[in-house]
Formats: C-alpha cells, sequence, structure tokens
C-alpha cells in the first residue's frame, strides 16, 4: 500500500506514534513497526532523489504525457528502481468509456 504524506504529516505520525507507544508490550511493537518503516523511508531519501532525477532524464517522461512527482514512490532494488510516473490519457482514447459528468467525472479504464 501507499500513503504519501508530506513533511508535516509525517512530523505528526511521529509525535502520534509516541504517544501511542504508552501501553502494552503489542501496541509498542505495532508502533515499532511503522517506525521501522518510517526510519527506512528517511534513510533512502537521497538514492530516491537519485532515482527520480533519472527518471526525469528518459525520453519518454514528458509534460503532459508522462509526468514524475518531486515525491514519487520509488521502488529500489540492487540493480536500480521503479519510479511511480504519471501517464496522461484522454477521454478520446479507445480504452476508457465514462459518463458526461464533466472533467471530475467517473470514469473505467478496459483492456479492449
Amino acid at each position: 500500500m501507499w500513503i504519501n504524506l508530506d513533511v508535516p504529516q509525517l512530523e505528526a505520525l511521529k509525535r502520534i506514534l509516541a504517544h501511542a507507544e504508552i501501553g502494552s508490550a503489542e501496541r509498542r511493537a505495532d508502533t515499532g513497526l511503522i517506525r521501522q518503516r518510517i526510519a527506512h523511508y528517511e534513510g533512502g531519501a537521497q538514492r530516491e532523489l537519485t532515482y527520480i532525477a533519472a527518471a526525469r532524464d528518459l525520453p519518454f517522461a514528458r509534460a503532459g504525457e508522462c509526468e514524475i512527482d518531486d515525491d514519487a514512490v520509488v521502488s529500489a532494488s540492487d540493480d536500480g528502481a521503479y519510479v511511480m510516473a504519471w501517464v496522461w490519457v484522454t477521454r478520446e482514447e479507445p480504452a476508457i468509456t465514462g459518463d458526461d459528468q464533466g472533467d471530475d467525472g467517473p470514469f473505467v479504464a478496459r483492456i479492449i
């Protein structure tokens, strides 16, 4: 699962975890798991920024077509990384159906 938190939200989560650690051993273990994940994220931030920058230099990463956020999700391994990107799909694409509820209306992508 992916949850995108900005810096203030991440700091708020750490404060909440500090309060939640008071109590049972099970509760401390649960918060410890979340703290480990946060530490893993924070420890790899510079490496992730390097992968994000490299992904933006790829020929298919073009504004309005394939965009990569400043805080994109990066799944790194020893050999490289996957970097999450946004790909634009218009309503006119043949694999998209939707109703006439405006630009924010629901869409269903289907493989044809």
